[in-house]
């Protein structure tokens, strides 16, 4: 009987812990848990769904507008595997691809590309499957926010 009392007990306490480390993983499969911790971050940010259904966050980073698509998902737009933001530049006189390239050989963490307009766009794929914790999630944003730093100072911005 005591075998039973301690197994029930410790059965409570695991159920106890699984909404607690539901709320600390983001995932791309559950758009609005990501909102929310960017929320919990302090970003100002909002959910977008477009008229063919495919869902985006716009948050402001460092005063700029940014994007967070969500990628690699099934035929129902749903079931997501990956979050890729996005950033992009309109410059007077676009850029050039040579230029964008000298980025993209230096830098690990965000790439570029350039639009029909030559303005160049900066784009972060994060895998995030099942769930990343909320603290990993935290460092992505450090990560994202540095680099359009980085490429605002590299393109002239």
């Amino acid at each position: 009987m005591k075998r039973i009392a301690v197994l029930f007990v410790g059965l409570a306490l695991i159920a106890q812990a699984g909404p607690t480390l539901a709320a600390d993983t983001v995932t791309a499969k559950d758009p609005d848990a990501v909102l929310q911790a960017l929320d919990d971050l302090g970003y100002r940010a909002s959910l977008k769904t477009s008229t063919d259904g495919w869902v985006s966050i716009e948050l402001m980073i460092s005063g700029l507008k940014s994007y967070i698509y969500f990628d690699n998902c099934d035929g129902d737009k749903k079931n997501c595997q990956s979050l890729l933001f996005n950033f992009g530049m309109d410059l007077p006189n676009g850029t050039s691809v040579k230029k964008t390239n000298e980025w993209n050989a230096v830098t690990l963490h965000g790439f570029t590309y350039i639009d029909d307009a030559n303005d160049p766009w900066l784009a972060m794929a994060v895998r995030t499957g099942n769930g990343i914790s909320a603290e990993l999630f935290a460092d992505v944003l450090t990560t994202w926010d540095n680099r359009i730093g980085e490429v605002k100072e590299f393109f002239d911005f």
